[in-house]
């Protein structure tokens, strides 16, 4: 199996589902392309001319952050309360060597003060425009050259924009894995009304978790 490919069918068919349902008002569709690399070519599938998505962690407020992210258009899709998905993945010789997969929520709910009515009337809606929500971004890598056990999991989940905050997850997310957690979380009305037929089209990673950050409280990818 190209494991790239199948992260690629994978990341299309959650696009056009969230499409088909009315979540994604925005995307950008998949892509396979070959880099050089030290070690040699490795396959990149995500978005196209993004590299690097580094410059999200530096020192900015956190509404900067978005609204460069926004204007790079540095996301896979954009969902309907101006939440941005990200999902990027590298292979070499068809094996996982590093990948990133976020969400950013919209820091303000200007994209529905406009046309209030119409997302208050339908429960699609509902829960995304709750005026008491805190929005934080979250992050998960898998980053195996930088790892230090526990400091710095294989696989590790970043909450908000604290560069120090690692929680170790068990093994690398496939899109639908985290797609699963980011709709479940943040958009459940939806995912149980509409987006429970999404299906995983690519195999799960192996799990790369130490039987030491196993022993703190810790993120499992398995759905």
């Amino acid at each position: 199996m190209n494991y790239a490919k199948a992260v690629e069918a994978e990341i299309s068919h959650i696009t056009s589902k969230l499409v088909e349902v009315g979540l994604c008002a925005d995307q950008n569709w998949p892509s396979v392309r070959t880099a050089n690399h030290e070690d040699g070519q490795i396959s990149i599938v995500g978005i196209d001319e993004v590299d690097s998505l580094s410059f999200a962690l530096k020192n900015v407020e956190y509404q900067e952050t978005y609204e460069e992210l926004k204007r790079r258009r540095c996301y896979n899709f954009s969902m309907v309360d101006g939440g941005l998905v990200q999902l990027m993945y590298r292979f070499q010789k068809n094996a996982l060597i590093s990948h990133t997969v976020g969400f950013w929520p919209s820091p303000d709910l200007l994209d529905f003060q406009n046309n209030a009515e119409v997302y208050q009337e339908d429960v699609l809606y509902s829960e995304v425009i709750e005026r008491n929500i805190v929005v934080a971004p979250l992050r998960i890598d898998f980053d195996p050259q930088n790892f230090r056990e526990y400091h710095h999991p294989r696989t590790h989940l970043t909450i908000g924009q604290f560069k120090n905050c690692r929680i170790p997850v068990s093994a690398p997310f496939t899109p639908y894995q985290f797609m699963n957690l980011v709709l479940r979380a943040f958009y459940n009305t939806a995912f149980n009304s509409y987006c429970a037929t999404l299906t995983p089209k690519a195999p799960h990673f192996e799990e790369c978790i130490t039987a030491f950050e196993q022993s703190f409280p810790h993120l499992r990818s398995c759905v």
